[in-house]
């Protein structure tokens, strides 16, 4: 799951980050409060 979460975030996003630097700290908050999500759930 962690794997596919990368690939989709690396896939989706980075094209979108070179584009707009914004976007870059408004996807790493993003991703990191799904990652803690996703802890939550599986601890």
């Amino acid at each position: 799951m962690k794997t596919f979460l990368y690939f989709f975030y690396d896939k989706c996003t980075v094209k979108k980050l070179i584009k707009d630097k914004k976007l870059f700290y408004f996807n790493m908050i993003f991703f990191s409060r799904i990652q803690t999500a996703f802890r939550k759930q599986v601890y």
